[in-house]
């Protein structure tokens, strides 16, 4: 069960970090993502909950790269509620270089103006949230 609400949580948070980032990624992240070389970068997002108690939830996600390991290239996503007023959730995701680089191609396409790819790349990047093998989730807070 713990399993199947974070995977609707991380749904959920895939889409808005991307959807926060006004479907483009930066120049400086993308060169540093394609090199593998270590980066941070902070994304802030509003979820509409359509609860009338609590209307919104505000998230801030920080993307850092760490850099490779074993061939694979690490990063790291901590999502922060404000709400909570501290971190929520942690997400480490260790990928080989192809996947990599089907990650970019995706992120280049949106930074081109191909929405369409917004879509692609939450797809993807669920999978690999779904593949143990090469991502792990910590949360953060306590499920009561």
């Amino acid at each position: 069960m713990k399993r199947v609400t974070i995977t609707f949580i991380l749904t959920i948070l895939c889409t808005c970090v991307v959807k926060a980032q006004t479907g483009a990624y930066s120049p400086v992240h993308l060169q540093h993502l394609k090199n593998c070389s270590p980066y941070s970068e902070v994304y802030e997002t509003k979820i509409d909950s359509n609860d009338p108690f609590s209307p919104n939830m505000n998230l801030r996600s920080t993307e850092t790269i760490l850099g490779w390991l074993n061939g694979k290239c690490r990063v790291k996503s901590t999502i922060y509620s404000t709400e909570a007023q501290q971190d929520i959730m942690e997400i480490k995701c260790a990928y080989s270089k192809d996947k990599l680089a089907s990650i970019i191609k995706k992120m280049k396409n949106i930074n081109s103006g191909n929405s369409d790819e917004i879509q692609n790349l939450n797809k993807e990047l669920q999978t690999y949230i779904n593949d143990p093998s090469v991502c792990t989730i910590k949360t953060l807070v306590n499920e009561d």
